[in-house]
């Protein structure tokens, strides 16, 4: 067999130097011995400030005083006590979309629910514009008069489109609504938007402390409550009534400085 798998020496003469030697194959080393040693050091020093640490803890867990949560501050005394005079009397205009299905049962559940009676006597209704045409304006409509067959609260406004050029029609129309009761019947006419959040209980206790002093009875005096600002534009009436384009709207000119209330809701006497 060629080649070999071994070599044998050949018999060498007296005297004849030795075949260099081969040079053996390096060994592996798992572990640096300096290496090794540091491991250990760190490992005992682990060991110690884990066993320090546990007897710290547990020291200090027993001095310690038990937390408890501080009690909450005390409500203030208006809203502990009942409406003075009487509940409060209100009729409610909320100005809403024709769409907002989901947002008028919220305001249903969140606002109108659940008021007492001593506190506030109240009627309200959701004012809204007539649909667009077509196919999703009718499937609106016809979904609005279910809403309206079932709540009642609905004001369909057939003759003003439901865009956003025409929402101080909508408001306008809200304010005949409680024009046409008797001053005699309610304190306030409260007109709000549909993305308003109110308490009425604690709105009838807290406008006797807000009114204190300065004599308001608002069946009798014009009042006017709510975030008020001031603007000097004046709007001319050019669009004749019956008009069809339902985004053209009225001229304007500039004029004197006049306050108006502005927000999301304000209430007049």
């Amino acid at each position: 067999m060629y080649p070999p798998s071994q070599y044998a020496r050949l018999p060498t003469e007296d005297g004849e130097a030795p075949p260099p030697s081969v040079p053996s194959k390096p060994r592996l080393v798992l572990f640096n011995r300096s290496l090794l040693r540091t491991m250990v050091i760190s490992f005992g020093v682990f060991l110690i400030v884990l066993v320090f640490g546990t007897l710290a803890r547990n020291a200090l867990g027993s001095a310690l005083i038990p937390w408890s949560p501080s009690p909450p501050p005390p409500p203030p005394l208006w809203l502990l006590d009942s409406p003075a005079g009487g509940p409060l009397v209100l009729n409610i205009a909320v100005i809403s979309r024709v769409d907002e299905f989901d947002r008028r049962k919220d305001m249903r559940d969140a606002i109108f629910e659940g008021v007492r009676p001593s506190d506030v006597k109240f009627e309200y209704r959701f004012f809204v514009g007539a649909p667009q045409e077509g196919p999703e304006g009718e499937r609106l409509h016809s979904r609005l008069l279910e809403e309206n067959k079932y709540y009642n609260d609905v004001m369909i406004l057939d003759n003003i489109p439901d865009i956003p050029e025409r929402i101080s029609e909508k408001r306008y129309m809200a304010f005949k609504w409680a024009g046409a009761m008797s001053k005699n019947d309610y304190d306030y006419f409260f007109t709000l938007d549909s993305d308003t959040f109110v308490r009425l209980g604690a709105l009838a206790r807290r406008l006797p402390v807000f009114l204190a002093g300065k004599n308001i009875k608002p069946r009798e005096q014009p009042v006017l409550i709510g975030r008020m600002s001031v603007h000097w534009v004046h709007f001319l009436n050019t669009i004749p009534d019956g008009n069809k384009d339902p985004v053209d709207e009225d001229e304007y000119v500039r004029g004197p400085w006049y306050s108006y209330p502005m927000g999301i809701g304000y209430m007049i006497g």
